[in-house]
């Protein structure tokens, strides 16, 4: 895994999460490092007020489809 590679991932994780504070979510990474069916090892949105979670209940979303759901929703 390249330098560069590690930080791209870095800047869309901080820009994933910061989108969706930007919208009053928490974007969560799961910290499973092995998947399974019920955790995909990726990103989940949760509403802090109710504490559930809106979009990839099970931590499939990647950091690029946070940043999507948001860009999509703006237009």
């Amino acid at each position: 895994m390249s330098k560069y590679y590690r930080t791209n991932e870095a800047a869309l994780d901080n820009r994933a999460k910061a989108n969706a504070k930007r919208h009053g979510l928490i974007a969560r990474k799961s910290f499973r490092r092995t998947r399974s069916p019920d955790n995909l090892g990726g990103y989940a949105l949760i509403d802090p007020a109710l504490d559930i979670i809106v979009y990839g209940r099970r931590f499939g979303l990647t950091a690029q489809d946070v940043i999507d759901i948001y860009e999509q929703k703006e237009k």
